[in-house]
C-alpha cells in the first residue's frame, strides 16, 4: 500500500500506474502503444501468473493448511517459478525490443515486477542458468540507484 494526497492505494499494478501518471519522470513505460503492451505483457506475467502462486502466504497455507512439508512447498514454488521463468525468457529472447533491460534501455514497469521475483527465487535456491537474459537484466537493474535504494537487504538493515 502506498499513501498520496491522503488517499490509501494498493496493488502494486495500480500503484505503479499511479505513480507513472503522477510522476511521469522517468518513465515506467514506453511511449509507442505496442511498447506499452508488451511492458505491461511482461509485467503481468511476473505480477499475475508468478507472483502469487509463489508468495509467502500461498506457502503458509500450503503448510499450515494443507500439511505440506517444507520440501513439498519448495518444489511447489521451484516448479512454478520456472515455468514462468522460462516463459518469460522465451519472450524475451524472441522479441527485438529487449535491450538492456525487458524493454530498451531504461527500466520499465516490467523490470520492477520482475527485479524482486529475481530475488524471492534466489532466496529459495533456484538456479538461473537456464535464463540468461533474465539474469543478465536482473544485474543490469540492480546496477541503477532506484534498484539499489528499494533492494530488501538495504530496509533490512535499517530495521536494525
Amino acid at each position: 500500500a502506498i499513501e498520496d494526497e491522503g488517499a490509501v492505494l494498493t496493488q502494486s499494478a495500480a500503484i505503479i500506474e499511479y505513480l507513472e501518471e503522477r510522476y511521469p519522470e522517468p518513465a515506467l513505460l514506453p511511449a509507442d502503444p505496442l511498447g506499452r503492451a508488451r511492458v505491461r505483457a511482461l509485467f503481468q506475467l511476473i505480477a499475475a501468473d508468478t507472483h502469487h502462486v509463489t508468495s509467502m502466504r500461498v506457502s503458509a497455507y500450503l503448510k499450515t493448511r494443507l500439511e505440506h512439508h517444507d520440501t513439498q512447498v519448495r518444489e511447489w514454488q521451484h516448479h512454478w517459478l520456472t515455468e514462468s521463468f522460462g516463459a518469460l525468457e522465451a519472450l524475451l529472447a524472441k522479441s527485438p525490443h529487449t535491450g538492456r533491460f525487458s524493454h530498451g534501455d531504461q527500466p520499465t514497469l516490467a523490470d520492477i515486477a520482475l527485479v524482486p521475483q529475481v530475488y524471492s527465487a534466489r532466496r529459495l535456491g533456484l538456479a538461473f542458468d537456464a535464463w540468461p537474459l533474465i539474469q543478465r537484466i536482473s544485474d543490469a537493474c540492480s546496477e541503477e540507484s532506484a534498484f539499489l535504494q528499494a533492494h530488501p537487504d538495504r530496509h533490512e538493515e535499517q530495521r536494525k
